[in-house]
């Protein structure tokens, strides 16, 4: 019985031994573990920092690139708006005369010879005739005639006046009214019983209200005027008997109305192709200005 106490006890004691060596090790597995969740939580909370840190860059970039849009937003707006200023700077260049130098006061202004009707032979080797169609220097043009003379027209009342000359083949009575500086005002007039200091007289506001302003670009007006002080002025200026029918037709430069085309067929209608002949006409005045606007603008010295 002793014997097996005794061996009892030399076995506990031989497992506390053990106990006890094992000790440093648990120990020690303990702290690698302790220390490996430092390193995990430092791991995530730098895999945290650095979303954090895309996500602010993410911003950051949507911000630059909303910003950026809105820039370019802005700049084609400014240009859109600087092209309609340079249009409209340009209509009023061509209607500002250039200032005079004590030069020219010696030099009278030379004749032009544009207005001559233009040459054409009726056969090869023969003598030159005028040109059929054109009649005299002031009478009617076909669409032909127009068309040539448009080419070598150098001011802008000599694109007014042929265009008057070429709608006199439809409308007896017709004037010009043309846009500026933010009113329209008479130009140029021909026919009977139109009086040009009557329509030179004319200006009202571009935005007041009458039959000019309901015209768009493309569009063109044949009819009654309705009642109303500018309309009736309208009429007016077409003198005795008074319009059956008031044909207005715009003339326009780069989309924007820079004149219009008034006139009428006294004691009769217009007809469908006659308008159609009248707003081709329009169209090639306004194609022909804008050239001599092109010229004025490149021609001009810089200050």
């Amino acid at each position: 019985m002793n014997t097996k106490i005794a061996l009892a006890a030399a076995l506990a004691a031989l497992a506390l031994a053990g106990c006890a060596k094992k000790q440093p090790a648990i120990e020690d597995a303990k702290q690698e573990a302790a220390a490996a969740v430092d390193a995990a939580g430092q791991a995530a909370d730098a895999a945290a920092a650095a979303a954090a840190a895309a996500g602010e860059a993410a911003v950051d970039a949507g911000a630059a690139a909303v910003d950026a849009t809105a820039a370019a937003g802005e700049a084609a707006v400014d240009a859109a708006a600087d092209a309609a200023a340079g249009a409209v700077d340009d209509w009023q260049r061509l209607w500002t005369p250039p200032a005079l130098q004590a030069s020219d006061l010696l030099h009278p202004r030379a004749v032009s010879a544009r207005n001559e009707i233009p040459m054409a032979a009726t056969f090869p080797g023969l003598a030159p005739v005028p040109f059929a169609a054109a009649g005299d220097a002031r009478g009617p043009l076909d669409d032909t005639a127009f068309s040539i003379l448009l080419r070598e027209a150098r001011h802008r009342d000599e694109v007014g006046e042929l265009l008057l000359r070429r709608v006199a083949a439809v409308l007896e009575r017709s004037y010009l009214l043309a846009v500026h500086a933010g009113k329209i005002v008479g130009w140029l007039a021909r026919g009977p019983g139109v009086v040009l200091d009557d329509v030179q007289s004319f200006f009202v506001g571009a935005d007041e209200p009458s039959a000019l302003t309901t015209i768009a670009g493309g569009d063109s007006f044949c009819g009654r005027l309705p009642d109303g002080v500018i309309n009736q002025l309208l009429i007016e200026m077409l003198g005795d008997p008074t319009p059956v029918e008031v044909v207005i037709m715009p003339i326009v430069i780069r989309g924007r109305i820079v004149a219009y085309l008034v006139g009428d067929v006294p004691d009769g209608t217009a007809s469908h192709g006659d308008l159609e002949d009248l707003l081709t006409a329009a169209k090639k005045a306004g194609v022909a200005l804008e050239i001599l606007v092109m010229k004025k603008k490149f021609l001009t010295p810089l200050p």
